[in-house]
């Protein structure tokens, strides 16, 4: 305010030195209005360095086998100036059931000259196998009831459990039925692979007994 006609100031403002996230002082600088002019009074202000964005993008179609450990949560990122870095890790929803459960920014930082815009994604706990396999060589005797159907089974974790129990293909004549999986199952947090395998029905033994006619000789035929 106060220059004449089309006179102008020379020189530049000038602020306060730093370069992290913050305000700082603007000053008068080399601003001059030489030789005509002194400047007077100089209202000052403050320049503001606001947080850059740094995203984090969480990788997709992450996963695991119930009952193994959790891998380390990985992700990209785009915005960090060279020189400057993230620190901490990512976490997630607690739980070991089969099922998705969200990944977390976690621990994950940076320094306060970033603002973080962090994109989740799911983490998966996929179901384990378990392996079964019904015994061989089981059988019973035309007109017996059904024995229980026994199996070995491989890939149960500890402190879990099989419930149900095996079948087999309806009928009972003599020969030979396939031993079915039935409604055996170990829950949700497995799939089950079967191996079946073959119950006999053996023929019943039949005894027969020949009952002798006796008669007195008297000589006739």
């Amino acid at each position: 305010i106060g220059l004449i006609g089309s006179d102008v100031l020379s020189g530049n403002l000038e602020r306060e030195i730093g370069e992290n996230v913050g305000s700082y002082e603007i000053r008068i600088g080399t601003l001059s209005g030489l030789p005509n002019y002194v400047i007077g009074s100089f209202v000052k202000d403050t320049f503001k360095i606001l947080p850059k964005k740094v995203t984090v993008v969480v990788n997709s179609n992450q996963q695991k086998e119930y009952g193994s450990h959790d891998p380390i949560f990985t992700y990209s990122h785009s915005g960090l100036l060279s020189g400057d870095f993230l620190t901490g890790m990512l976490e997630r929803i607690s739980g070991e059931n089969v099922g998705s459960y969200k990944i977390l920014k976690g621990t994950l930082s940076v320094s306060s000259n970033y603002a973080i815009d962090f994109q989740g994604a799911d983490f998966t706990i996929i179901p384990k196998r378990l392996d079964v396999k019904a015994d061989q060589g089981l059988s019973k005797s035309y007109g017996d009831s059904d024995p229980i159907f026994t199996f070995i089974q491989y890939g149960l974790l500890a402190g879990d459990m099989i419930t149900g129990k095996l079948s087999r293909s309806k009928g009972e004549s003599a020969g030979q039925y396939n031993i079915t999986q039935g409604n055996l199952t170990a829950g949700n947090n497995y799939y089950i692979v079967f191996d079946d395998a073959l119950f006999t029905i053996h023929p019943a033994p039949l005894t027969a007994q020949i009952e002798v006619e006796r008669k007195q000789y008297d000589g006739n035929v």
